[in-house]
């Protein structure tokens, strides 16, 4: 079972783009709704057009996702929208785009809650319960895929999922043909927790915590990244 991830899917953003991605992460986990541009670009004291063409570009590249309406769903795995992986944090009802987004950010807030997800090979609910960002002891694993794609949230975050057990993963990456390496849910929440601290306060990502690509670092940020900050 492999350590970690050699690569993971994200490339470096720009500081703007960190900062912006922060900041809209922070929004949603705070007041668990779909986040008008506009207020984000408030929050920024950058201007709306200038946001709103960030915007543009990172739901292009698969970093952020928003509704008909153009309102912010998710940011840095973080959704306001039902997903397969439901993460209740603190209290608050979330999901996330893949299961490392959702052990990574339970981890990095050093937070209470439960994870709730599927697993792909047989269908078994999977519950997973931290404690101050600490994960009971399960049998449950992470699969890491190590397929390069264009669209963090449409091809690679499908392929990271919980299962039941390492024999799981492994017989349903066989059957897909997909590359990877499943991880203990320890394991994955210590490199995803190093991660999204990186992700939301300023810092350097740790090698080999993220998806092919390599993960945007946010060295550098400029605004507060954090809401209560304001």
């Amino acid at each position: 079972m492999a350590d970690s991830p050699e690569s993971l899917p994200l490339a470096e953003q720009p500081p703007d783009d960190q900062a912006l991605l922060a900041r809209a992460f922070w929004l949603l986990l705070d007041h668990g709704r779909p986040l008008e541009v506009g207020v984000l670009a408030d929050a920024l004291q950058r201007e709306p057009a200038a946001v709103a063409a960030a915007v543009d570009r990172l739901e292009q590249a698969g970093l952020t996702r928003r509704d008909p309406a153009g309102r912010l769903l998710g940011s840095h795995g973080l959704s306001v929208a039902p997903t397969h992986h439901e993460l209740v944090i603190d209290g608050r009802r979330r999901w996330t785009w893949c299961a490392y987004d959702a052990v990574g950010i339970l981890g990095a807030l050093e937070a209470d809650g439960q994870v709730h997800s599927r697993s792909p090979h047989s269908g078994t609910l999977i519950e997973l319960t931290f404690d101050a960002g600490q994960p009971a002891t399960t049998d449950a694993v992470v699969f890491m895929a190590e397929e390069p794609c264009r669209s963090v949230i449409d091809e690679w975050c499908p392929l990271v999922n919980l299962f039941e057990h390492d024999q799981a993963a492994a017989a349903w990456a066989r059957q897909h043909g997909i590359s990877g390496a499943a991880q203990p849910v320890a394991q994955a929440t210590r490199l995803g927790a190093a991660a999204w601290r990186a992700y939301l306060w300023p810092g350097t990502t740790p090698a080999g915590c993220c998806p092919p690509g390599g993960p945007p670092t946010p060295t550098g940020a400029q605004e507060g990244t954090h809401a209560h900050q304001d």
